[in-house]
C-alpha cells in the first residue's frame, strides 16, 4: 500500500456519501433533477475532472444509484445510521481496495470547487472542508488508517461528523469563491437556488 504522502492527486479515490433518508427533502436528493442532470451526476462529473481514480458510491441496498454504472458500497456497520457510517464505509472499502486514503463528499452538494481533490490532500493528513470559516466534515480527505479510531468513536456513541473530525485531528481546508462550493440542497427551495448558480457558473464559462 502506498503511503497517503505519496499518493498521486490523479489516482486518489472518491466516495459519494447518499446513504441519507432525505427525510425533508422527501425523496432521495441525489437523484432529483438540478440545472439538466442529476444532482449526483455533477458531483460525478466534477469528482472526474480531478481524479483518475475511482469513484463510487456509499448507498442503501437496492438504491437507484445502481442504474449509474458506477460500484455501490453499503454501510459496513449495519446498527450505526448517520453519516459516519458512510465515512466508515468508505474508509472499509479503500482498505479492502488497498489504499492509503479516501476524498468524502456528500450527494446533495453539487457544486464542489475544481481544486477539492488537490486542497484537501495537499499534507496526506486527514482534512475537512471549510467554506467561509464552516466545517464541512462530510467533505474530507481520510487516510486509512483512521478507520480504527473512527470505530472505536462509533462504538463510544458518537455520531456527528463534527465529533469526528476533531477527535481524527482534521486540519481545515478553507476554500474561497464567490458562492458557497458546499451549499447542501434539503429543500425544493435549496433545488432552485443550486440552479441558479449553475447556471451562472456555465453563463461565466
Amino acid at each position: 500500500m502506498a503511503s497517503a504522502e505519496n499518493m498521486e492527486i490523479s489516482d486518489i479515490a472518491c466516495v459519494i456519501l447518499a446513504g441519507g433518508r432525505s427525510r425533508r427533502f422527501g425523496k432521495d436528493k441525489g437523484l432529483a433533477t438540478v440545472h439538466g442532470k442529476l444532482m449526483i451526476e455533477h458531483s460525478i462529473e466534477r469528482l472526474r475532472a480531478q481524479t483518475r481514480g475511482q469513484i463510487v458510491i456509499n448507498a442503501r441496498r437496492g438504491s437507484d444509484y445502481a442504474k449509474l454504472g458506477l460500484d455501490i458500497i453499503e454501510d459496513a456497520l449495519t446498527d450505526v445510521d448517520g453519516p459516519l457510517a458512510g465515512i466508515h464505509a468508505a474508509l472499509a472499502w479503500a482498505e479492502h481496495q488497498n489504499l492509503a486514503a479516501v476524498i468524502t463528499s456528500a450527494v446533495d452538494t453539487p457544486l464542489i470547487p475544481e481544486d477539492f481533490i488537490s486542497a484537501l490532500s495537499r499534507t496526506g493528513n486527514p482534512a475537512v472542508a471549510t467554506y467561509n470559516g464552516q466545517v464541512h466534515p462530510l467533505h474530507g480527505y481520510w487516510p486509512v488508517n483512521c478507520k480504527d479510531r473512527l470505530e472505536q468513536l462509533l462504538n463510544n456513541g458518537t455520531r456527528t461528523a463534527k465529533a469526528w473530525a476533531d477527535v481524527s485531528l482534521a486540519m481545515q481546508c478553507e476554500f474561497e469563491a464567490s458562492y458557497d462550493p458546499f451549499f447542501n440542497v434539503n429543500t425544493g427551495e435549496d433545488l432552485i437556488d443550486a440552479h441558479m448558480i449553475l447556471s451562472k457558473l456555465e453563463a461565466s464559462t
